[in-house]
């Protein structure tokens, strides 16, 4: 089920300094996402007492050597190509997971909340050259500044 999601886990900006070989984009993250606990008897809904974390897999997009403009490349921008899902579904998780009243009442994911992402650009791919991140522990929102080393 591809609700609730957070849209637009993606990428832009430009490098420079760059040799002539394809180059790697891995976007990957973790986070937490919040339920609905349904009583099986009556159908009557109540919030999950516990966030449930998960790990996003991480997505590689490799960009040709050819795209590589006297060492220069910009890359996802307006219009272009974005690394990583458009969207990202919750995980599923067990009524004892989400701290419902009782094992066997159902879960429905309510929210999904970003606390950490992170982006390796890596030139060939394999071999990473700069390793950006950001986190929050409350949650990402908006467009984020990744920090990158």
């Amino acid at each position: 089920m591809p609700f609730p999601a957070v849209h637009g886990t993606s990428a832009s900006g430009g490098l420079s300094g760059l040799g002539n070989a394809d180059v790697a984009f891995v976007l990957g993250g973790a986070g937490s996402a919040t339920y609905n606990c349904e009583n099986p008897g009556n159908g009557n809904t109540a919030p999950g007492q516990n966030r449930v974390p998960f790990t996003l897999p991480p997505t590689t997009v490799t960009v040709s050597a050819g795209s590589v403009k006297n060492g220069n490349l910009a890359f996802f921008g307006p219009g272009g190509n974005t690394i990583g899902p458009s969207t990202q579904s919750a995980p599923s998780a067990t009524a004892k997971q989400v701290g419902c009243p009782s094992d066997s009442w159902t879960t429905e994911p309510t929210a999904v909340f970003f606390t950490s992402i992170n982006l390796a650009i890596q030139q060939p791919p394999g071999t990473t050259i700069i390793n950006c991140t950001a986190s929050n522990p409350n949650g990402l929102s908006g467009t984020v500044t990744l920090k990158c080393a």
